[in-house]
């Protein structure tokens, strides 16, 4: 054979084709290899979310801290009150957690289950007295009965405001006295309005605000500056109108301008700590209860007197907007306990 032929054959067999198993094989091994590679990358974005999420979590904790420290560094002994008011709501921890209980059961039908009803047993009876457990009462606190507590209190500053008024989104006015809240805010209830957490119809309103669910629900904390009505000058603020309620700290309370205290718009009231102690003594000696209108609307008790979060205000967002965001102090905020620890001298309203 020449040597023409020879080096043809040979060139010939170096140019053979892959075959077919040769080629699933082959694509099988990349789609190993992609596959292994997004998920190293979809471990290490999820750990590196995770991170970022436990690092904000920290970061939220130790401001929430640090501000609690300092309101509690500022406290005045001799404030005119100290208000500590336990309040208990029943609510599902998220939406995951209703549909767990109801999964037997369709929206609004009768044996749909509430909060403060389980069906431990799992014969689609859910609250039954005769079962250990089914029925949650008042006095427990858990994952379904949430402890929703109001703390009241004054401090002495300097203390900065919050919210500005209109055409500003704050305000270089300080006072050395306030009235600093503590409690589970109000949040939007999609319909224009705002609910405080846990009253709700739940076969009715479960997922119309953000409310429903414990886990949604937000720790607000406002300081309410005081200051003498001469000294305020033009800015706008909470006006004091003596009467049945302990005006310009409790339910109804107005500014001029017609805002509520409750609606957050202004963190800044026409009066003084030595006034406020005036008031109270002057509606003691009338027969009056200052203290009504204070953690709840006067005659309502199951409607507690709460300043109103939005949280996610909407756009263009103007200063009455962004005021309504002021209160905001934690998110997430499932139970809000507090206790006294020591020894009263008297509980009598007249003490």
């Amino acid at each position: 054979m020449s040597a023409t032929a020879n080096n043809l054959m040979l060139h010939g067999r170096s140019r053979r084709a892959f075959t077919l198993v040769e080629l699933m094989l082959s694509v099988a091994l990349v789609l190993l290899l992609v596959i292994g590679v997004s998920q190293v990358f979809r471990i290490s974005a999820e750990a590196t979310g995770a991170g970022q999420a436990l690092s904000r979590i920290t970061r939220d904790h130790r401001a929430a801290q640090a501000t609690l420290a300092d309101d509690f560094r500022r406290f005045a002994s001799d404030g005119p009150f100290l208000v500590i008011s336990c309040r208990q709501a029943f609510a599902f921890q998220s939406r995951e957690d209703r549909a767990r209980d109801n999964r037997a059961a369709s929206p609004g039908s009768s044996k749909e289950m509430y909060p403060e009803r389980q069906d431990l047993n799992g014969d689609g009876v859910p609250g039954d007295p005769n079962v250990p457990g089914e029925v949650i009462e008042a006095a427990q606190t858990n994952s379904r009965s949430h402890r929703v507590d109001l703390l009241l209190f004054f401090a002495r500053g300097p203390i900065a405001r919050q919210t500005g008024d209109d055409g500003s989104y704050g305000s270089p006015t300080m006072s050395n006295e306030a009235m600093v809240w503590y409690g589970h805010a109000r949040l939007p209830d999609g319909a224009g309005g705002f609910r405080n957490p846990g009253f709700i119809n739940w076969k009715l309103d479960a997922d119309r605000h953000p409310n429903s669910y414990a886990e949604a629900w937000i720790l607000g904390r406002t300081a309410l500056l005081l200051k003498d009505a001469a000294q305020i000058g033009g800015e706008r603020h909470l006006v004091r109108t003596p009467g049945s309620t302990l005006s310009p700290l409790a339910w109804g309370s107005t500014s001029a301008d017609g805002w509520s205290i409750d609606q957050s718009r202004y963190d800044l009231a026409g009066t003084t700590m030595a006034q406020v102690a005036a008031d109270i003594q002057a509606m003691e000696l009338s027969g009056l209860a200052w203290w009504e209108g204070l953690v709840n609307e006067p005659g309502r008790r199951s409607n507690d007197h709460r300043f109103l979060v939005n949280p996610e205000p909407p756009r263009p967002v103007d200063s009455a907007a962004m005021a309504q965001t002021s209160p905001w102090f934690m998110g997430n905020v499932t139970q809000f306990v507090v206790e006294f620890a020591g020894d009263y001298l008297s509980q009598a309203p007249d003490g």
